[in-house]
């Protein structure tokens, strides 16, 4: 009898912790509006991107996995920017000029400064994390780092909700 309180007390305590483990970090699962200032002095407004899908970046320039991710966004920039996508690296956490940083790196997409109260609001936990913000303002993709598949990564999210977003608008178009 005592052998069979046992086992229920180890399955109690190893379920408990497996239910632990699964759990997550609280994180938004639709995209908190913000509005900042770009390196260039303009203002920009998250809600104003609504129906455009919206890669967002949080970088630092002290970063070294943050200034590799950064040509692969410039990548997907001009490959999407065409057809409503934009890209918005947000930088945070930094002491240095985010304008040279991103000039060095041949970046033309808007950097945004001041971005550690937005980093808060999206769970950021690490750099560089990038989040695929879908038109709907559902968040679509989340990634923490930078790996060589990222940037397909993103291309095929992307791929997929201009796909979705092009079948909406051919739905709700007049026969």
């Amino acid at each position: 009898m005592g052998w069979k309180i046992a086992s229920l007390g180890i399955i109690v305590v190893i379920g408990g912790c497996l239910t632990a483990a699964a759990i997550e970090p609280s994180r938004p699962k639709t995209a908190s509006d913000f509005a900042l200032y770009s390196i260039r002095g303009k203002r920009v407004h998250l809600a104003d991107l609504r129906g455009k899908p919206v890669v967002i970046d949080f970088w630092a320039s002290w970063c070294g996995p943050c200034r590799a991710a950064i040509p692969a966004l410039e990548r997907i920039h001009q490959d999407f920017k065409e057809r409503g996508v934009v890209v918005l690296g947000i930088n945070c956490n930094d002491t240095k000029d985010p304008a040279q940083t991103m000039q060095d790196l041949g970046a033309t997409y808007p950097a945004l400064v001041g971005g550690d109260s937005v980093a808060k609001s999206y769970g950021v936990e690490g750099l560089p994390t990038i989040i695929v913000v879908g038109a709907d303002g559902e968040i679509l993709y989340r990634e923490t780092g930078f790996s060589s598949i990222m940037e397909r990564r993103i291309g095929e999210v992307l791929e997929k909700e201009l796909a979705k977003s092009a079948a909406l608008n051919a739905d709700a178009s007049p026969n």
